[in-house]
């Protein structure tokens, strides 16, 4: 039987165009100042959750399209979490981009070799992020997180989706349905953020 590790972000409170960001895997970890100048390192990660449900369980892509790589942009350096579906796995490797390194571009691959390559439990990789984006909401609210991380930017010209809401509430039910909700009444909803902001008091 193939050992797994476990897996754990944790996104600290945004303010002023950044935020820590760390990512952890059995008991090693890694740390950036995530910032403003590329997406919300959430973003990027619920996006590869709920891309890699439907390449595990309902129908794979081709393997060159297999590929997500969720970002933590840092000023300089970073991090480059890159996930792949093996089986009902996850491969997740990670790059670490000190402050003497050069940042990639979004088009680039990883030019360093990663510090870290295990395999995740599908469930644990999409509990684990779910957890963090519920409580970093929890935290600071949808709108608080957007004017945190972009400050003062509501115009159409703001660069990025802080945090994409729909998909937000689909992984939410993807992790407590373990299947997709593709419709949800509003009701549907307000339990979810209730009982989220329940979990996170305690």
């Amino acid at each position: 039987m193939t050992s797994v590790s476990t897996f754990e972000v944790i996104t600290g409170v945004a303010e002023w165009g950044g935020g820590d960001f760390t990512v952890r895997l059995d008991n090693s970890s890694w740390r950036c100042r995530a910032s403003y100048i590329d997406q919300h390192p959430l973003h990027g990660l619920i996006h590869s959750a709920i891309d890699l449900y439907d390449h595990i369980f309902v129908a794979p892509y081709e393997i060159e399209d297999a590929v997500w790589d969720c970002r933590a942009a840092d000023e300089p350096g970073g991090i480059v979490i890159r996930v792949t579906p093996e089986w009902e796995n996850v491969r997740v490797q990670i790059f670490h981009y000190l402050s003497g390194s050069l940042w990639p571009s979004p088009k680039t691959s990883p030019e360093i070799p990663p510090v870290a390559d295990r395999l995740v439990d599908y469930w644990n990789y999409a509990e684990a992020i779910w957890y963090d984006a519920a409580r970093a909401i929890a935290r600071q609210g949808f709108t608080g997180l957007r004017d945190a991380w972009e400050p003062n930017r509501w115009d159409a010209d703001s660069h990025f989706e802080v945090l994409p809401i729909e998909h937000f509430f689909y992984l939410a039910a993807l992790v407590r349905y373990r299947s997709p909700r593709k419709s949800m009444s509003l009701s549907e909803e307000i339990a979810i953020l209730r009982d989220m902001e329940e979990k996170n008091k305690s």
